[in-house]
């Protein structure tokens, strides 16, 4: 979200380092070729935006297109004239002289809002999904992939041996971390175009490698830039007529600077020849080497602008032809990531998309460019904000990439920061991969990300997502076999410490959800809240007040409130570049509760089933909570609310006899009819408590 005092980030060089990535779907031309230099004032969003007055309460108006297929869209909206334009951009491509034909624009959408509501996006983002046939919202999509990536770690320099170490050490750690896939990603080609021909780190065929990782029980998977080449290339020097040139015959376009220190050129689509060339390399991984997982990179060359051998085709007809030559070649079964890909083209082609930033080994972007050219550059920072702006799209469009969470203590990352990243990929419900060298990652490290698996694979809403570029409040909402309950994200992305607090629309909105609703509430309107801190292990209860009573009923509401830490000590501070997060159940009188574990982020989707009775006649109270981890196995702690019932004289039990996977003497009472039990737990397990 941009406020309308804040400038649009723009290309501090316009013709290098990231420029194309920004060209790849390209900041839209003018909407009025009157306008020079454009008006001051215009923002610009590709495909899609929302011009919002400020505020979930408050008129918007979003604006799109609903494909991708035929030009690339954008909208515009000129803050000083107040005025919204809709643009398709053809290229200026050749139209052909036959009456017959037609050429037509995408179709427009226009969706006014009387109220913006914290999720403006989704009748839209359907819509997109329905139009493109989108591959998860269909009835069998393939599930959200879990793994290890050998880039972050060895970057280009990856060899066998490293593979074969980490799939050892992987398979010795299966239980603690029941990942899906082994990708080897960039390292393995002699040169960029030339995936067929492996470097000297590689002597066998890949045909071994894939065979090796599927024979442990893993989904090969494979990193591939099908439409870009090395300048050292074979392809390169022997068909110097695939580059995408920026006129014929003339100098190759900018397709972008990356790792390690190189620029490189985009093959040109619409050539016969290149689309041959990309079809063999994607049959070749797929149906000859074995992959069944691919990661297909720097996808944004087929879009640049530039002179193509099919000069009827405009950017969007060659990003398209591109993304079904890959499809068609890989086959339906095989998961395809999309990666630096124009994300409207690839509904209905990808199953998974990148949707962040690589996440880099730092919290902010260590390369030296000016601060506003900063927002795609390999960062923490950049990696976590585009992963909650873009998570609507998850489970819509495609399963959301928020890229690897990097473990190691080598790394830049204060543990603060790691956390954050944790968080934000938990709660984005995507794709959760790790990438460091397991032969060096320590146990506490490791249990850090063991506790995002399995993946919920659904997404947050950002209720702040109209109102901040780098959105702080996150809100999801959960319902299973241990009640209703919500998980609350508390950010702080800025550098300074911040207060732990909501704002009274968040709070507001809080108590909406189905876990408060027609809950019970006091004098003044609150509802009595278990809060449970996750990462810090910590248990504490709290009022939840909406202040939502209607006049004249009896009592007086208080201001919309929720104290969110333990009551008697300090205001809760976020550190910089931290997030906290928090499971809420609405408190319930006489029945038994499931408030949380640290043994899943998510407090209580690993509890396939709940059951309770309520003791009589001075009889015991009995629970019984199974657990399914998926395949995980685990030593953690749940936390339980046992409160007396109606039957038992309202005295709350001074002991609590535990059996099942709890270890018996390892039970303590950490607040008012609230217990902590430590379960041991092998894929599945059950606890069963009298009280």
């Amino acid at each position: 979200a941009l406020e309308a005092h804040h400038s649009q980030p723009d290309i501090a060089v316009p013709d290098l380092m990231s420029a194309a990535f920004h060209r790849g779907g390209r900041a839209p031309p003018r909407a009025d070729p009157a306008e020079r230099p454009p008006a001051a004032g215009c923002r610009h969003s590709h495909m899609f935006g929302v011009v919002s007055e400020g505020g979930r309460h408050r008129p918007a108006l979003l604006t799109g297109f609903l494909t991708q297929q035929l030009q690339f869209g954008s909208t515009v909206w000129n803050t000083a004239a107040r005025m919204l334009k809709l643009h398709c951009d053809c290229d200026g491509v050749l139209l052909q002289a036959d009456p017959r034909k037609t050429f037509s624009t995408e179709w427009a959408v226009l969706h006014p809002m009387a109220e913006a509501g914290v999720e403006p996006l989704t009748p839209y983002l359907e819509a997109v999904a329905q139009a493109n046939e989108s591959r998860v919202a269909g009835p069998a999509p393939l599930p959200v992939p879990t793994g290890w990536n050998s880039w972050y770690h060895f970057f280009h320099l990856v060899s066998e041996k490293a593979m074969e170490d980490n799939l050892v050490q992987l398979a010795q750690y299966r239980t603690n971390l029941p990942v899906r896939v082994v990708q080897l990603d960039d390292g393995y080609a002699e040169a960029w175009g030339d995936w067929t021909t492996l470097n000297a780190r590689f002597t066998q065929s890949l045909t071994v490698l894939a065979a090796r990782i599927a024979s442990e029980g893993y989904l090969p998977g494979l990193w591939m830039a099908p439409i870009a080449a090395d300048k050292h290339a074979a392809v390169i020097r022997d068909h110097p007529d695939w580059i995408l040139r920026r006129t014929r015959g003339g100098v190759p376009v900018n397709s972008g600077f990356t790792h390690p220190g190189k620029w490189f050129y985009a093959l040109d689509i619409t050539h016969p020849e290149v689309q041959e060339h990309v079809r063999l390399a994607i049959h070749t991984a797929v149906h000859v080497w074995g992959f069944r997982y691919l990661k297909c990179d720097f996808l944004y060359c087929a879009a640049l602008p530039g002179a193509r051998h099919d000069p009827r085709v405009t950017r969007a007809q060659a990003m398209q032809l591109a993304l079904r030559i890959i499809r068609e070649a890989a086959g339906s079964g095989v998961f395809i990531l999309g990666c630096s890909c124009p994300l409207g083209s690839a509904v209905g082609w990808v199953d998974g998309m990148r949707v962040s930033a690589d996440a880099g080994l730092s919290w902010k972007p260590e390369f030296p460019l000016p601060h506003w050219d900063k927002m795609n550059l390999p960062a923490a920072r950049n990696a976590v904000r585009n992963s909650v702006t873009r998570a609507s799209i998850h489970g819509r469009w495609w399963w959301n990439d928020p890229d690897c969470v990097l473990l190691r203590e080598t790394t830049n990352l204060t543990r603060h920061e790691l956390q954050a990243v944790l968080t934000v990929v938990a709660l984005t419900g995507g794709a959760v991969f790790i990438s460091d060298d397991l032969k060096v990652l320590g146990g506490a490290r490791m249990r850090m990300l063991e506790v995002l698996l399995p993946p919920t694979h659904r997404a947050a809403t950002a209720l702040d997502l109209l109102l901040s570029e780098e959105p702080e409040v996150l809100t999801l909402e959960l319902s299973g076999a241990a009640g209703t309950w919500t998980l609350l994200a508390l950010c702080n992305w800025s550098d300074r410490p911040a207060a732990c607090k909501l704002a009274p629309a968040d709070i507001r909105h809080l108590a909406s959800h189905e876990a408060f609703r027609g809950q019970s509430e006091d004098a003044t309107g609150a509802v009595e809240v278990h809060a449970l801190d996750f990462w810090g292990a910590e248990y504490f209860a709290t009022r939840l007040c909406s202040a939502g009573r209607a006049a004249g009923e009896a009592g007086t509401p208080g201001p919309p409130s929720i104290l969110l830490n333990p009551q008697g000590q300090p205001p809760r501070v976020l550190p910089p570049h931290s997030a906290q997060l928090f499971a809420l159940r609405a408190s319930t009188a006489g029945r038994a509760s499931y408030l949380g574990s640290d043994v899943h982020f998510s407090c209580g989707m690993e509890v396939s089933k709940w059951e309770d009775s309520v003791g009589h006649d001075g009889g015991a109270s009995c629970l019984s909570a199974h657990f399914n981890l998926a395949g995980r196995s685990t030593e953690g702690r749940v936390w339980l609310h046992l409160p007396p019932s109606s039957h038992q004289s309202g005295q709350e039990a001074a002991e609590i006899a535990v059996t099942g996977n709890a270890y018996a003497g390892m039970k303590k009472q950490v607040a008012p009819m609230v217990w902590i039990v430590h379960i041991s737990l092998r894929d599945t397990g059950a606890l069963h408590v009298k009280y």
